[in-house]
């Protein structure tokens, strides 16, 4: 029975490994499918990102499991491997809690619609409808006042 358990130990670490190679080769293999020329710095970032996972995967199979599943105190496991997840991602540089390229502040310009500069809209600012049915016959940027659209504050606070 010990001989068939290390087999299939044998078997199930092949298939772990053979699963992590595809992993970590992946990056190579995109650049190449993409018919590009290998950019090692890429291919660094990508397994900097990858690195954590893996990291995951070794602490919970070779730690959490043995340790505690298998031993019934799904508890502890439970918040062994919370606290591990979250200390591996606060360790992590890849994870910001703020969006990348400095994106908090603006949308990225795809998204923009196509509108005047800010001081053309300051300078037609003074046109403002009266009233809600005024601003749907002029719908574009720019043209209306920032404050007259439906359920802003000046249509709710005079």
């Amino acid at each position: 029975m010990e001989k068939q358990e290390r087999r299939q130990k044998l078997l199930e670490n092949l298939i772990y490994l053979i699963i992590w190679v595809v992993i970590l080769v992946s990056p190579l293999l995109e650049h190449k499918y993409n018919g590009e020329t290998i950019n090692w710095n890429d291919i660094f970032r990508a397994w900097k990102m990858i690195a954590p996972f893996f990291i995951l995967f070794l602490i919970n199979n070779y730690v959490l499991i043995p340790f505690l599943l298998i031993r019934k105190k799904s508890w502890l496991y439970l918040l062994f491997s919370l606290l591990t997840v979250c200390l591996i991602f606060a360790l992590n540089p890849f994870v910001k809690l703020k969006r990348p390229g400095g994106m908090e502040k603006h949308p990225p310009r795809e998204f923009m619609m196509n509108r005047p500069p800010k001081e053309e809209r300051t300078a037609q600012a003074s046109y403002a409808p009266t009233d809600v049915a005024d601003a749907g016959d002029d719908l574009s940027y720019g043209k209306l006042h920032p404050d007259s659209y439906p359920g802003t504050r000046s249509e709710c606070c005079h």
